[in-house]
């Protein structure tokens, strides 16, 4: 979906002013306290000295209270180095980090009490195994233990609760949406479920989770819905049923929105399921590849809940829409059924066609960047293949315009002259 740079700017500049602004209010708040200081001072000394200890008991312990929040709500900021390239201290810090994560994970509201008390003495093994002194691959044994069967195993459960959440969450949208007064606000009704369910997800897998993360994963979800594919897939959704199904009126516009709703719905919840579990570290692009991967499993299931769920709550409605005499016909059903399993079937064959020309394009990629790195070599000896030399293009170092930077321009003309340069005074 194409990025305009405009709203980009605008929420830079905001964000910019934003920052700008609560500077000046903390300024002002300095000044009016160091005022405050001077009146009690020139009033009684005592009364200063006391007032300013109070003021640096309080900033003491703000500043603590901030930075034990920041590390009890670290878990969708968190980026751990590769376990097989880690060094010692870096491994330690992940089972750090794994700790805390499993002591949080296991007060989600998704998992068993037995699951949670897993979680819990997981916790007590690590932080026993991090007092005892342990080799790395002791280190390395715990984290993937804790990574493949403790998490791994919390995660299959709160799956299992997060699709139950995004079901319901199906049906509140159609049913709120097709109601009245909500048909005249539709894209408000559609925005509060999906936000209220990032939420919902978000509360599985990171309980007690702070305003900033759950703003963080609704922008991240955000830039995953508006750079993929996956709303231009809606919309091709949508146009389907028109292709496919029998002509029905305002039942299509209904039949196109539901079968909408539904795909948009399930892809915000697995992307903001896929967010929330990146405890490791998330990149914006292998999110996007991994909804790719499922795409096609996700129409099949679209397709599914419509049929066997959302189709009972909507019937009544599709027959009240379509024209006078439609719903009357025998087969009538039955052919919206075959229309909606067609318009499925046909935009899964359309992504299959598309990645197996993209996979064709990029192996020509690759054969002629071959044919090209092997022109002008010589013939190599029987049993030793030349192995194809990738150029990599010179990256210059891109010069800061730091405060030193600075400095450094203002000041090289006088260098230049003490020390030789085409500046010396003859």
């Amino acid at each position: 979906m194409y990025q305009y740079r405009m709203f980009t700017r605008a929420i830079s500049v905001s964000s910019h002013l934003m920052k700008i602004a609560g500077g000046l209010i903390g300024l002002l708040l300095l000044a009016e306290t160091a005022r405050l200081y001077l009146l009690l001072r020139r009033a009684h000394p005592i009364a200063g000295y006391t007032f300013l200890g109070l003021v640096v008991l309080a900033a003491i312990l703000l500043f603590i209270r901030i930075m034990m929040h920041v590390k009890n709500h670290r878990t969708l900021t968190t980026y751990l180095p590769d376990t097989d390239h880690a060094g010692h201290k870096q491994l330690r810090r992940t089972c750090k980090v794994l700790a805390l994560y499993c002591r949080r994970l296991s007060q989600s509201p998704g998992i068993t009490d037995a699951t949670s008390h897993k979680l819990e003495q997981q916790v007590y093994d690590i932080r026993e195994l991090l007092g005892s002194h342990p080799l790395n691959e002791d280190l390395v044994r715990m984290i993937r233990m804790t990574e493949d069967e403790v998490i791994a195993g919390a995660f299959r459960e709160i799956e299992g609760e997060r699709k139950a959440i995004t079901l319901d969450k199906m049906q509140a949208v159609i049913e709120d949406m097709n109601q009245p007064p909500f048909p005249v606000i539709k894209p408000l009704v559609m925005l509060y479920h999906q936000v209220t369910m990032i939420s919902q997800v978000v509360d599985l897998y990171v309980p007690r989770a702070s305003l900033l993360e759950y703003g963080r994963a609704i922008r991240d979800v955000w830039d995953v819905m508006t750079k993929g594919d996956f709303i231009r897939l809606g919309q091709r959704l949508f146009e389907g049923i028109y292709e496919n199904a029998p002509p029905m009126g305002q039942a299509s516009d209904d039949l196109g929105q539901a079968i909408t709703t539904i795909w948009i719905t399930q892809s915000i919840s697995k992307s903001a399921a896929q967010r929330c579990r990146a405890y490791e570290g998330w990149d914006l692009h292998a999110a996007i590849d991994w909804m790719d991967t499922q795409t096609i499993p996700g129409l099949h299931t679209t397709r599914d809940v419509l049929l066997n769920t959302v189709m009972p709550l909507i019937k009544s409605q599709l027959r009240h829409s379509a024209p006078p005499g439609m719903p009357d016909r025998e087969g009538f059903t039955d052919t919206v059924t075959r229309g909606i399993s067609k318009t499925v079937e046909t935009v899964v064959r359309e992504i299959t066609a598309n990645s197996e020309r993209q996979q064709a394009q990029l192996e020509a990629i690759n054969a002629q960047e071959t044919i090209e790195t092997f022109e002008g070599t010589s013939q190599a000896p029987e049993g030793d293949p030349v192995r194809p030399r990738r150029h990599r293009r010179r990256r210059r170092k891109r010069r800061t315009r730091g405060p030193a930077r600075i400095w450094h321009l203002i000041t090289q003309r006088f260098r230049y002259g003490r020390g030789g340069g085409p500046y010396r005074s003859p």
